[in-house]
């Protein structure tokens, strides 16, 4: 091969401006000749570099087109929780605003209507106790009347048995006398 002319397997110099009015065809072989071969392996090798980054760009287009699905669903759910957050800080005002003053009133009331019934309970407790005593006074006034009557139905029985006594002791005089 001569000096030169390169072949596919010793490029030519591309730091020197090659020269295109050479021959297309190595005379020697048949083959195309350099810088014609470089140039067509260049323009191949940028063709499959070229789909391949087309293929990139077709893929991460894909990503994007996806990601961009991705973004708007996430978009979606931030309103979707953004509408429950102030759902909650409404719900919130209110039980802080409303509810919550008026358990306390509520609270305030069931606090009053307790101590009033304390005070009635403590009033119906000295109640109690002053019946009680005061049953306990009955009780003992029955238990000295049921002794009076005791004694007294004692006293009937005993002023009975006298009176029968000296009954039998007159019919017994009267029968002594021819008495009928």
């Amino acid at each position: 091969m001569p000096a030169g002319f390169p072949s596919p397997n010793v490029p030519s110099n591309w730091t020197t401006l090659p020269s295109y009015n050479s021959a297309i065809m190595d005379p020697n072989n048949g083959t195309l000749g350099i810088p014609w071969n470089n140039l067509l392996v260049f323009i191949s090798t940028r063709a499959a570099f070229l789909t391949q980054v087309n293929n990139d760009v077709t893929q991460l287009q894909q990503n994007v087109s996806t990601l961009q699905g991705q973004v708007a669903t996430l978009q979606s759910q931030v309103s979707t929780l953004q509408s429950q957050v102030a759902t909650l800080q409404s719900q919130m005002s209110t039980l802080l605003n409303t509810t919550i003053p008026n358990l306390q009133a509520k609270d305030t009331d069931l606090q009053n209507q307790i101590n009033t019934i304390n005070t009635q309970i403590v009033s119906l407790q000295t109640e109690d106790t002053n019946l009680q005593n005061q049953i306990n006074t009955i009780n003992g006034q029955i238990t000295a009347l049921q002794n009076e009557d005791t004694n007294l139905q004692n006293q009937i029985t005993a002023n009975n048995n006298n009176l029968q006594g000296q009954i039998n002791t007159i019919n017994t005089r009267l029968a002594n006398a021819g008495i009928p």
